[in-house]
């Protein structure tokens, strides 16, 4: 029995991508978001959180040396302090008795106009 069938006009043994082309379909691959291999958003999003976290440890750090700076700079007042009751102790003590009424009196004096 021969074959009848004439299949030089059939339009359905085209490929897939003919057939979506001519009836105005998007194949798959082109409706699929594409990803550039280099690109991982993971990474940028850490790269991003790192940088973020360098700056705020920048911060701290600024103002953790602020914070010893200024506890520095109290104890060296601290220090000054305590060596002028030093050396003012130490007047006192090589004075004479007619210094120390005189110093007292002085004391006194400056306690009243304060």
């Amino acid at each position: 029995m021969t074959d009848n069938w004439d299949d030089s006009d059939d339009e359905w043994d085209a490929n897939d991508a003919e057939l979506d082309a001519r009836l105005g379909l998007k194949s798959v691959e082109q409706n699929l978001p594409t990803f550039d291999d280099e690109e991982d958003l993971a990474l940028k999003d850490k790269a991003a959180n790192e940088a973020s976290q360098q700056v705020e440890y920048k911060k701290k750090g600024t103002t953790l040396a602020a914070k010893k700076a200024a506890e520095k700079e109290r104890l060296e007042e601290i220090e000054l302090a305590r060596k002028a009751v030093e050396l003012e102790a130490e007047a006192e003590a090589n004075m004479s008795p007619s210094e120390l009424k005189a110093l007292e009196q002085r004391r006194i004096e400056e306690a009243d106009h304060a």
